[in-house]
């Protein structure tokens, strides 16, 4: 027997908000952050590539801002993008901004060490 299918609503605690990017075009995937409903969450304008799937948003905590991306490199990215060169385009666009920024995420990156 198949289990059940779960909705996104299903899986979000009571006092909580969902945010989340689904992945264009295929069935699954995509990134998502869950926060308390008392924390001040606005999403910002996404300047990511079609290497990278990524949900950016700002969080607003008395005089604090804290800019928290969650980005995700897909084993299967299309061919001819450079998620090395999209990163960097990334951590550009939002190093200008004020606050705290944090990047959290599974990058694949492989690391040689011989």
């Amino acid at each position: 027997m198949l289990p059940q299918m779960l909705a996104k609503g299903d899986i979000i605690p009571p006092g909580y908000k969902l945010r989340c990017v689904s992945r264009v075009g295929k069935c699954g995937g995509g990134v998502a952050m869950l926060f308390r409903e008392i924390l001040s969450i606005s999403e910002n304008v996404d300047g990511t590539s079609p290497s990278a799937e990524a949900l950016a948003v700002s969080v607003k905590l008395d005089a604090i801002t804290i800019r928290l991306i969650v980005l995700y490199d897909p084993p299967k990215a299309p061919k001819g993008t450079d998620f090395f060169i999209d990163f960097a385009n990334i951590i550009d666009q939002y190093s200008l901004m004020s606050g705290q920024l944090f990047i959290v995420g599974d990058y694949n990156i492989q690391w040689d060490y011989n």
